[in-house]
């Protein structure tokens, strides 16, 4: 019986150690309250800029700025909240 413990015990123990290192380490940048805030303040700036070049696109005023603007708020956006959900 001990070797079987033993095995299974080595098998449990390389399937935590393989699991811990497959998983992957949250990006986090946010180190405190007040940084988790100041993010959450810009989550709310970026959201005011996606409405707006969304806005100019829809009348077709600076497309193409609009657009780019659109996509990369979209995009920081995106990172930004997954940061604020990992904090």
């Amino acid at each position: 019986m001990k070797p079987f413990r033993c095995f299974s015990l080595t098998k449990i123990t390389l399937f935590i150690l393989a699991l811990l290192i497959a998983m992957p380490a949250p990006a986090v940048d946010i180190k405190n309250m007040n940084e988790a805030i100041n993010k959450a303040g810009r989550q709310r700036m970026l959201s005011q800029r996606i409405v707006k070049a969304y806005a100019l696109q829809g009348i077709h005023i600076q497309e193409k700025e609009a657009k780019k603007q659109l996509e990369d708020a979209v995009i920081l956006f995106e990172k930004q909240l997954a940061e604020l959900k990992s904090f």
